[in-house]
Parts: C-alpha cells; sequence; structure tokens
C-alpha cells in the first residue's frame, strides 16, 4: 500500500497539473467504490474548479473551494495518471486502459487533460465531502509527522502503552502515514528493536524515532516514493528509495553498517513482517 512519502509525491505531482482546471466530465466503472455514489459524486463535481491539492494522512484530497472537497485513496494498487491529450480510456493503452476505475476530463483556458484513476485489485475509493473536518476517515488520525504536533512531549505520551515501538508506529490513530517498509527504516536508523515494549523506551529513544522518521521521509518524497509491484507517480514512473532501504526485504544479507558483522532478520509481528538487525537494534 502506498504510504505517507508516496502519497505526498502523487500530491506535489497533482498540485503542479490540476490546480485551476474545470472537471467537465467525470466516468465510471466501478461505482461500488464511490462513497456517496455514482450520481450524486458526478453532480457535486461537475462544473467545479481545483483550488487545491494535499494530503492528509494517506488520502488525496483535491479542494474545489466553497464547493467541497474530493477525497481519495489509493488503498492497495490505486494509481492517478495525468495524460494530456487523452480524453477517453481509447486514448490510452491497452495495458492502462484495462484497469481504469473512474476517469475526469479536466479543462482550462488554454489545456484539456485526463485524469485516470488506475487500480488492479478494485480497492481504491473515491468521495466527496462538504465538511472535511468532520469527514468520518479524519476524525480519529493520530500525528501527522510533518506537523507542528510531531513533538517529543506528544510523542512520549503515544509510545506511554505496553503495545511494542513497531504497533505504535503502524497505528494510525497515534501517527498516520508509516507503513511496514518505514516502519523497518526508521527503527533501524534509530538502533531500536521493532518488537520493544514502547513504555520501555528513554527520552533518546524517542528522539531518535521522530528524528529519523522525518528524516526518511523526507528522502524517500526526494525519491519520489518506494517502489516493489504497483506503485507509480501521477506520470506512471516508479519510484527510486527502494535502492537505499537498509533492512526491508533484505532478509539473509548483511548489516549495511559497515562496522556491524549482523545478519538481517525477519520475523512476524503482530501478524505482519519485521525486518531488523540483531547486533544495531536493542
Amino acid at each position: 500500500m502506498p504510504e505517507l512519502p508516496e502519497v505526498q509525491t502523487v500530491v506535489n505531482d497533482l498540485r503542479e497539473k490540476l490546480i485551476g482546471f474545470e472537471i467537465k466530465e467525470f466516468s465510471s466503472f466501478w461505482k461500488k467504490n464511490i462513497g456517496c455514489g455514482f450520481l450524486e459524486f458526478k453532480k457535486r463535481v461537475i462544473g467545479r474548479k481545483i483550488k487545491g491539492v494535499r494530503r492528509i494522512a494517506k488520502f488525496i484530497v483535491l479542494d474545489l473551494g466553497d464547493e467541497g472537497y474530493v477525497v481519495l485513496h489509493l488503498r492497495m494498487t490505486g494509481q492517478l495518471l495525468v495524460i494530456e491529450e487523452a480524453f477517453s480510456l481509447e486514448d490510452i493503452s491497452v495495458e492502462k486502459r484495462n484497469h481504469v476505475r473512474h476517469f475526469w476530463v479536466l479543462e482550462n483556458k488554454s489545456n484539456k487533460i485526463g485524469l485516470f484513476f488506475h487500480d488492479v485489485r478494485k480497492f481504491a475509493t473515491i468521495d466527496y465531502t462538504r465538511d472535511l473536518d468532520n469527514y468520518k476517515s479524519f476524525t480519529k488520525l493520530g500525528l501527522e509527522p510533518f506537523s507542528d504536533e510531531f513533538n517529543l512531549e506528544n510523542l512520549g505520551k503515544v509510545f506511554d502503552t505496553q503495545k511494542s515501538v513497531r504497533s505504535v508506529l503502524l497505528d494510525q490513530s497515534k501517527i498516520v502515514g508509516i507503513g511496514n517498509i518505514y516502519v523497518s527504516e526508521i527503527l533501524f536508523h534509530a538502533g531500536i528493536y521493532p518488537g520493544r515494549k514502547s513504555s520501555e523506551l528513554s527520552k533518546e529513544d524517542v528522539k531518535k524515532i521522530k528524528i529519523e522518521t522525518v528524516k526518511i521521509l523526507r528522502k524517500t518524497i526526494e525519491k519520489r516514493g518506494t517502489t516493489f509491484s504497483d506503485y507509480r507517480d501521477s506520470k506512471g514512473d516508479k519510484g527510486s528509495f527502494q535502492k537505499m532501504l537498509k533492512v526491508y526485504n533484505k532478509r539473509g544479507k548483511q548489516c549495511g553498517i559497515k562496522s556491524c558483522t549482523g545478519i538481517i532478520d525477519k520475523e512476524t509481528l503482530e501478524q505482519r513482517s519485521s525486518f531488523w538487525c540483531p547486533v544495531c537494534q536493542k
């Protein structure tokens, strides 16, 4: 599933390409994943201008100004592709055409573009709301890693639990945007074993987690995300942070720290695979 860096990469792209465009047409071939219903969604968005694009947790939000918001979630395999001079399914390749679930035709004074929502597994969702603050998926979100609220005081409260460090970092009601890949990388760089009880963390441990979380997420955005299988940016290109991963998916390989002789291990914690160095992480 795309995590914070992948979603932010797509948001950055869409912000450059979509703002100022009017939604002229909307078509759907998988209407069951439109939260408010196809007809209601179409009624609310046709003729509206896109005033802004933002990320909230792992959601993409298109701001229609006083006319409300479009809320998108990529889930497992969703891709939002912007293709110029493509205004119908016949204008794109057969490979992409087969998995397009929804698409928009957008127009401004001088250009016309197509926005295609490509989704192999059919889990990605679309919705509309007028009240973003009270939108059902946003009422119980945790700390945003790039916000002022992501500070040592608040993190100390978040980690004041008997749950594992890894479990807390994955809990979207505690900290948003982090998934399996980045939990492994953050805890490796912080030198912390994923299965440690959160309540056992020292203030220095919490500080390391804070620093490494922000550092790794920012670096991943610079590299336009991590691609192992389905993730693509708005042009259909892969990310490249997978080339910089130190432990994730590297079981049996030597630790990336030159002075360390440890071998990366993999174990199942809370029914999910966790990668770590038994020497570096305590």
